[in-house]
Parts: structure tokens; sequence; C-alpha cells
């Protein structure tokens, strides 16, 4: 089995067995005839095994098929682009001029002499580069950041588009761990037996998805300044 296959189940398998381990903490006692079918499986520690495991993967592939909708849509409103902006006003970070050199090795032609992906790139100065809470800026922001990668991979150094793989794969990572932290969380106080208001149990859900985005969106900036820097190279 090839190494990208190999962790493309692990990113659904990891977080269906906190998912699933997560559940069955937080269920209720089981009625006497599941008990009963579930005593039957145990007979067969193969069998219990295998069911286990296929449980986990499935929820693992549903809840990281919601975490895309769910994470990248809310990262795409407001998070990405903070952080996107913000990466250009901090001093040991990009600066603005170096965001105006991605854009325009972006907006450059291609061999053919067509332009490359200008049609979803607009120009922002370095004031209203920080104005995310308009939606054109938002906008704006996610065309950069997606051309950026796509870019990256598509032509930059063998060894650049490899990075840029890999950090894409740490963001799924972190994006699939939405509903475990959320799931995990929940079920930590019923381990150490903890009564927990309803209240509190919703701040602390709510909480944790929080995180979680905001994670992911961090994670998103260091691809983005990877790509960028692929860029600066390839136009140097």
């Amino acid at each position: 089995m090839k190494v990208e296959n190999l962790s493309f189940y692990l990113e659904n398998l990891l977080p269906g067995i906190v998912i699933l381990c997560g559940i069955l903490l937080l269920l209720p006692p089981l009625p006497a005839d599941t008990q009963k079918l579930v005593g039957q499986f145990q007979t067969s520690e193969f069998l219990l095994s295998v069911l286990f495991l296929t449980v986990a993967y499935l929820l693992g592939l549903i809840s990281a098929m919601l975490s895309r909708f769910i994470v990248d849509n809310i990262s795409e409103a407001f998070p990405r682009p903070l952080f996107l902006a913000l990466s250009t006003r901090l001093p040991r970070h990009r600066q603005y001029h170096d965001l105006r050199e991605t854009l325009e090795s972006l907006a450059s032609k291609s061999p053919t002499g067509e332009p490359i992906m200008s049609e979803e790139l607009r120009p922002m100065d370095e004031r209203e580069s920080r104005r995310i809470l308009k939606r054109d800026v938002c906008m704006a922001w996610n065309r950069i950041y997606r051309a950026a990668l796509a870019e990256a991979s598509r032509s930059g150094s063998e060894r650049g588009a490899t990075e840029v793989q890999r950090r894409r794969e740490q963001g799924r990572l972190v994006r699939n761990l939405f509903f475990p932290l959320i799931i995990g969380s929940l079920a930590v106080p019923r381990i150490y037996q903890i009564q927990i208001e309803t209240g509190w149990v919703i701040a602390l859900a709510c909480g944790m998805g929080v995180i979680s985005i905001l994670l992911y969106a961090y994670a998103e900036y260091f691809n983005f300044a990877e790509a960028s820097l692929q860029l600066k190279r390839k136009g140097s």
C-alpha cells in the first residue's frame, strides 16, 4: 500500500475511532437484548475488532465530509481572511509587498501567453486588504489563497509542490478534528463522572468547535505562506 493511500485511510480512521469511543461513552445503558447481541460479538475478538474498525472508519468518513462542508465554509467567511490579512502586518511574517509579489506571480503569463488565473484575482491596496469585514475583500482573499496553492502545486518545483501538499494534508487532519474535539469534550466529563449543566455542555461543545475552526484557519495561513514562498522563488 502506498504511503499516500495509507495517509488517506488514517485521516478517516483515527477521527472515527475517537468519535466512536466518545459515542459509546455518551450512550445510556443498553437494553438487555442489545447487551445480549453485543455479548455474542465479544465471543470472537477478530469479529469484534473488524466491526469496531469498520464502524469507526465509516464514522470518520462521514465526519470528514461534514467537516469539510462546515469548517471550510465558516473559515472562508471570516477566520481565513483574518489570518491572511494579519500576515501582512506582523513584522516577523509576510509584509504587504510580499503579497504583491505573490499577486504579480499569479497574474503573470503562461508560456502560451495566456494569463494564469488572473480572472479570479482582484488587486487590493494595503489598506483595503485589511478590511476583512467587507464581503468583497473576504472573497478576494479566498481567491488569492486558492490561486496561490493551485499555482504552487502546478508549476512550482517538485520539492516545493511536495511541501505544499504535505501542509495541505496537515490542514485536512486539523479540519477533521472538528467532530472529535466536540464529542471528545462531551465524553471526558462522563469518564470522570462530572455533572455539568446543559448550558455549560452546549458552551463547551461550541467552544471546542470554534477552537477547531481557528486552528484550521491558522493551518491555512501556513499553507498560503509556503505557497507564496514557492511562487517568490519561482519569480526570482
